[in-house]
């Protein structure tokens, strides 16, 4: 791999980042750059390079990045691709393919640390960029999920042989995951070879009936079998919709600071290609749903992590390690914490779907050790961003497909909707019987009246000790009852035993009468 020589250090290299977070350019200055500035577009771009020098240009997003590019004219790209790019993503394999599409020098994941970054920037500013050639291949046994140190190898190959070989790695890897899922017998492998080739002669036959008949062929990956339908994963996000709200809200108070939380992704893939995606040490904390009775586990990214142990002891919340490391015991108190609210709002949010409780939850920091599925079993991913001040990163909430699978013929729009509304009358009425409840213990003022009349002023003016008032009410009419000056019910007035006075209640007021009375 060839070195180039530079002369830019890292308080006089520029960056020019393109992305929609303002924030992005905190992550930049964590690694000792200062002249960072971020503009939301690449058009935007090409007017900041007409007007000054920049040394890196750095994409938030690739996928945005690389459609904003496409639309672009010729002259307008070149200038976008003068300058060595850095790609930011969350190491999915389209992400990753897209920034080698696109050109890009290196690419970063969203949850890189400070120091690595650094790492980074100076290894493409101090090297040649190489010709990137990927066979289809490799292409077609890279995982949903690459780990990081394939990356480096996709990105800075130091021969084709280098690329051969992890090609022969991975698909020793896609043979071994097929071997453990089921292991045939001869006799299964002749079956299944003459059905095959059954198949093929009957697809020659028809193919072009099928032409003419214009059918669609899908083709069914059994290493990625999709056993959760579209509908039941939009009804998973729906669901978790509500707790990415409220974990915006309880980051918020733990952090007394702004935290942005919002659903990335949600996606199904294979245990094993989701602990490969995970970051070694990691700070992942595996628990048990009842009374769905299967495992699930919530993974803090590690910058979002001692983001929050920062600001618990008074920092600003941006001072990560600057290398990756295991937590001590004092940060995993704190993160305890974290996660006990985190857990309780995951709880609120299945309540109008099913009530659960969460228990024995653990911290695990190797991903290795988190045995809770087999490597072929399918799981759901869900993936919520987490924006702060400071730090920004994914929390991953990844749920077995066995322990979802109770609850399956309830995530669809119907029975969701019709949950949805049920939870919410039960609410409404639980209002209103705490209102009514809180009602009871209020004093109210209660009146009596046990008649009526009317005088002129002049009278009014000459009355005296002794004078008698003729009422227009008779001695055996019912008296009114006025509560807080509102006219309520007619009585029949009387004493008591102790010779209280007292009015018996008859009956409530009609609206006639309360017209007469108001």
């Amino acid at each position: 791999m060839a070195q180039k020589e530079t002369k830019v250090v890292s308080k006089e290299l520029r960056i020019l980042a393109i992305g929609s977070n303002a924030n992005f350019s905190l992550r930049f200055n964590q690694a000792g750059y200062d002249q960072v500035e971020v503009v939301n577009h690449c058009r935007r771009a090409v007017e900041r390079l007409d007007e000054q020098p920049y040394d890196l240009l750095v994409a938030q997003n690739i996928q945005s990045f690389a459609k904003q590019v496409a639309t672009m004219r010729d002259r307008d790209q070149k200038k976008i691709y003068s300058l060595p790019l850095l790609a930011f993503g969350d190491r999915q394999k389209q992400h990753v393919l897209d920034a080698i599409h696109c050109g890009a020098a290196d690419f970063a994941s969203t949850r890189i640390v400070p120091g690595h970054l650094r790492k980074k920037i100076e290894h493409i500013l101090s090297h040649e960029i190489p010709k990137r050639e990927l066979s289809d291949d490799l292409i077609d046994v890279l995982p949903k999920v690459i780990q990081q140190d394939h990356i480096e190898i996709l990105f800075w190959p130091d021969s084709p042989e280098e690329l051969e070989s992890l090609k022969a790695d991975l698909t020793a890897k896609a043979v071994d995951v097929l071997q453990k899922t089921k292991t045939l017998s001869l006799d299964e492998h002749n079956i299944l070879l003459n059905a095959a080739g059954q198949d093929m002669e009957a697809k020659s036959k028809n193919n072009e009936d099928q032409q003419l008949g214009n059918k669609r062929i899908v083709s069914y990956d059994y290493k990625h079998p999709q056993r959760v339908s579209k509908m039941q994963q939009r009804t998973l996000e729906n669901l978790h919709s509500n707790l990415a709200r409220a974990l915006a809200s309880a980051f918020s108070t733990i952090q007394r600071s702004v935290v942005d939380c919002d659903i990335a992704f949600v996606d199904q893939t294979t245990y094993a290609e989701f602990i490969m995606s995970l970051s070694n040490p990691s700070c992942s904390y595996t628990f048990t749903v009842n009374p769905l009775g299967g495992p699930a586990i919530f993974d803090f990214s590690l910058p979002i992590a001692y983001s929050f142990i920062d600001r618990q002891f008074g920092g600003s919340g941006g001072n990560p390690p600057q290398e990756a490391r295991p937590m001590t015991a004092l940060e995993r108190t704190v993160m305890s914490k974290v996660v006990t609210r985190t857990l309780s709002e995951f709880e609120a949010a299945w309540a109008p779907l099913i009530k659960i409780r969460v228990s024995d939850a653990e911290l695990e920091t190797n991903p290795e050790f988190m045995q809770i599925a087999s490597p072929s079993d399918t799981v759901v991913l869900i993936a919520f961003e987490v924006n702060s001040q400071h730090a920004s990163g994914l929390v991953n909430l990844c749920l077995p497909y066995f322990t979802l699978e109770p609850v399956m013929g309830y995530l669809n729009p119907q029975t969701w909707a019709s949950r949805e509304r049920r939870a919410l009358q039960g609410s409404q009425s639980q209002r209103k019987q705490k209102r009514l409840d809180q009602l009871k213990g209020i004093p109210t003022q209660v009146t009596a009246t046990w008649g009526k009349g009317s005088l002129t002023a002049e009278e009014l003016a000459q009355l005296k000790e002794g004078d008698t008032l003729v009422l227009n009410t008779w001695k055996d009419d019912p008296s009114i009852v006025f509560v807080e000056d509102r006219p309520m019910f007619l009585a029949k007035p009387g004493q008591t035993e102790k010779n209280h006075y007292a009015v018996e209640i008859i009956r409530a007021l009609s609206d006639e009468e309360l017209r007469q009375h108001i």
